[in-house]
């Protein structure tokens, strides 16, 4: 659907976001369905490849890709030795700790404006790190 929309040069669905933006939303809904859906190891699949592959993220999409990663990681379906869990939970830490400060820093930048968006972004941090 996103290949064939990017030749469409007056596509209403990259006025907003650009190809990788768009790919990083239908991304972040799919890591989402397959999380309903009991799909742990889905689900972090599908996450890797935007934190690994993109230069820029969309904050939703980090957030819910480091969730999932972290659910996989912590279940008994990773599998994985305990030297790669280690460096992938403290990839997660750090990359927690840098969002974290980053959101910290918007909501100084954006104190009293009640912004939507803001709110939005509180509620996923929250949940990611409380």
């Amino acid at each position: 659907l996103l290949k064939e929309e990017t030749k469409n040069p007056n596509s209403d669905l990259f006025q907003e976001a650009n190809n990788t933006g768009r790919l990083q939303e239908v991304e972040t809904e799919m890591i989402r369905y397959a999380q309903y859906k009991g799909g742990v190891q889905l689900a972090a699949q599908i996450a890797i490849r935007p934190l690994v592959e993109d230069e820029y993220i969309l904050f939703s999409t980090q957030i819910t890709a480091m969730f999932a990663l972290k659910t996989y990681i912590d279940s008994d379906e990773s599998n994985l030795p305990a030297t790669s869990r280690d460096a992938l939970a403290k990839y997660l830490t750090d990359m927690s700790h840098r969002l974290k400060e980053n959101f910290e820093q918007m909501e100084d930048d954006e104190s009293g404006s009640g912004n939507a968006v803001l709110g939005s972004i509180r509620s996923s941090v929250a949940n990611f790190f409380f």
